[in-house]
């Protein structure tokens, strides 16, 4: 039958010919939508890297700074040991010169306290509770330089939460036991608080402001704004973090910055987006993270209307598609009843008289 046989030759042009056009136009806009991730990720991890500079930076200058009045602090009592007959006022120069820490203490070698700024009474579990907390004993054992303690309960004020700064003095030069040290609060939860209203917002409504916090080189989380997750503080507190930045920054020492992706402790195992950056000499990293949902939703913004205008063609295309198939069918059936009735008008004209014309018709 060459009607039927031209029809669906004539179908599957048609039916190639669009499928062809649309697997072009579905590769050129998955390589728009490829390039439009690809910019929007490299521009979320521009900004997430420059606030984590920021941030950074502006904690670097903190330790730096307590480093060096450590430094100063071991030179005056070389050169005065008599300023602990009365430390109160030497405690207060050093609270002037530092308006970013909370406080500091004095303490003996065995963790009493010897004198507190701003001054107030100790408790009598003090003592017990600053020799017993994690690096003091580290810290006695590196007199003059600051070593930066884990968050823990405040001993003097057991409802609060504090990361020392510790500093181990001696009294003499060439004595290698220090004596006393210096303990500083020094107030990263107020410092992340200032610095959180610093940061920008991705979007309008201002979901998404990045979470800052500061973890130590050997994965133990220092400050972070939001708060960790309730069900992960308790662990966080007692061990390493075990998320993809912990892992990341002991598994490449060497390496100074750098972004990441993946699952997080603190918030429960989410995927987040994220930037870090060393703080120079101190073993303390500083990061700016987001949820990984606030760059799928940036995309998204960015290319609904490509999608959607994609999708309205397929539409079109299948509305067409039926409309057109509907009209070729209806050409088939018209040139099938074309063939027949110029068969039966062959066989008329060819029929010599009507018996043989009702012979071949019943034929």
């Amino acid at each position: 039958m060459p009607h039927n046989t031209r029809f669906k030759t004539d179908r599957r042009r048609i039916l190639i010919a669009a499928l062809i056009a649309n697997l072009l136009l579905a590769a050129a806009v998955g390589v728009v939508l490829w390039m439009s991730w690809e910019r929007s990720r490299s521009g979320m991890e521009q900004i997430l890297q420059s606030e984590a500079a920021f941030w950074a930076d502006a904690m670097n200058q903190r330790y730096d700074q307590l480093q060096a009045t450590c430094a100063a602090a071991q030179r005056q009592l070389h050169d005065h040991p008599d300023l602990l007959q009365q430390p109160g006022p030497w405690l207060s120069d050093m609270s002037a010169l530092m308006p970013f820490i909370d406080g500091v203490s004095l303490v003996s070698q065995t963790g009493d306290v010897l004198a507190l700024e701003p001054s107030r009474a100790a408790p009598k579990q003090a003592r017990a509770a600053i020799s017993a907390s994690p690096g003091f004993r580290q810290a006695l054992s590196a007199p003059g330089r600051i070593q930066i303690g884990l968050a823990q309960p405040d001993p003097l004020d057991t409802k609060q939460r504090i990361t020392p700064a510790r500093c181990a003095l001696t009294l003499h030069k060439g004595v290698s036991r220090p004596e006393v040290m210096l303990i500083f609060d020094v107030g990263l939860q107020r410092a992340l608080k200032n610095l959180q209203h610093t940061l920008s917002s991705f979007d309008g409504k201002g979901r998404w402001v990045p979470a800052v916090g500061l973890l130590r080189s050997d994965g133990y989380l220092l400050a972070r704004l939001p708060a960790p997750l309730p069900q992960t503080q308790t662990s966080l507190k007692n061990a390493p973090a075990r998320g993809v930045l912990a892992r990341l920054i002991a598994a490449h020492p060497e390496q100074t910055h750098g972004v990441f992706l993946g699952p997080v402790q603190a918030v429960g195992g989410a995927s987040t987006l994220g930037a870090w950056q060393r703080l120079g000499a101190h073993s303390v990293v500083a990061f700016t993270s987001l949820p990984a949902s606030a760059l799928t939703g940036r995309w998204w913004r960015q290319t609904w209307p490509i999608l959607t205008g994609w999708a309205l063609l397929l539409l079109m295309q299948l509305f067409g598609g039926l409309l057109i198939n509907r009209s070729l069918e209806r050409q088939h059936r018209l040139a099938q009843i074309n063939a027949a009735l110029a068969q039966a008008s062959q066989v008329v004209a060819e029929a010599p008289d009507e018996a043989t014309l009702f012979q071949r018709i019943c034929d």
